[in-house]
């Protein structure tokens, strides 16, 4: 898949894009961290993927070994959140966010097209991925102030 928009999904970024991260999805400048992108990956190239099982399981409260992926720890996700997140996503995208966590935060598509990203390694996770800067300049006109802009 290419990196232009189709539908009225928002564009997928590249690797080594920094965006804008807004945590639980809240447009507030106490709630804005820079993320830059570092994995576009395919459901079949997540499924690979390395982490810490049982600690997954135990953040999202399953048995232990109940989730081996990340595709199954969306589908999780997606039960638990109910009406958020789109019935499928085109691409994973991991985001390197240090301020926030030190885990590799990893978005799919939400239900309006858009990134959110899913509850992995801690309950902390969950948050808004602004590829286009449309929530930043929003959040900028409507009076917040940042020091740094992309």
């Amino acid at each position: 898949m290419d990196n232009k928009s189709t539908n009225s999904f928002e564009r997928i970024p590249k690797v080594g894009e920094k965006l804008h991260f807004f945590d639980d999805g809240k447009v507030s400048d106490s709630r804005h961290y820079f993320a830059i992108v570092t994995h576009v990956l395919t459901k079949d190239q997540v499924k690979n993927l390395y982490f810490d099982t049982n600690t997954v399981c135990e953040v999202l409260g399953v048995a232990p070994g109940s989730i081996t992926n990340l595709v199954e720890a969306w589908e999780h996700n997606k039960k638990e959140c109910m009406g958020l997140y789109a019935e499928d996503t085109d691409v994973f995208i991991g985001c390197s966010i240090p301020e926030y966590d030190d885990h590799i935060i990893w978005f799919v598509r939400e239900k309006w097209g858009g990134w959110f990203s899913i509850e992995l390694h801690s309950n902390w996770q969950a948050g808004r991925l602004d590829v286009n800067g449309k929530i930043y300049q929003r959040m900028i006109d409507e009076g917040y102030t940042y020091s740094e802009r992309i």
